[in-house]
């Protein structure tokens, strides 16, 4: 499990977020802008394989984790880990 700290956006009490993920678990990221969402998911291995509308997904072959995101107006709304070939 990765601990990251994060500063948060204009307004967020304390200025910083605690993000709790790991390869094989993404769902620490729920509620994040979908950028941050994306660079921590990039710094734990992973890649985006495709997308479509607000859903994208994304894989990281170390771990053979998968991960299908979801977003709305700029934030997480969603993860939902998936088994490697539904990537």
């Amino acid at each position: 499990m990765l601990l990251l700290t994060l500063a948060a956006g204009c307004g967020s009490p304390g200025g910083t977020v605690a993000v709790r993920a790991s390869p094989e678990d993404l769902s620490g990221l729920l509620g994040l802008s979908y950028g941050d969402a994306v660079d921590v998911a990039q710094g734990l291995g992973y890649r985006q394989v495709r997308s479509r509308g607000a859903t994208s997904y994304w894989s990281e072959p170390r771990s053979q984790s998968c991960a299908r995101f979801g977003r709305s107006r700029g934030r997480l709304i969603s993860v939902t880990m998936l088994p490697m070939a539904e990537c």
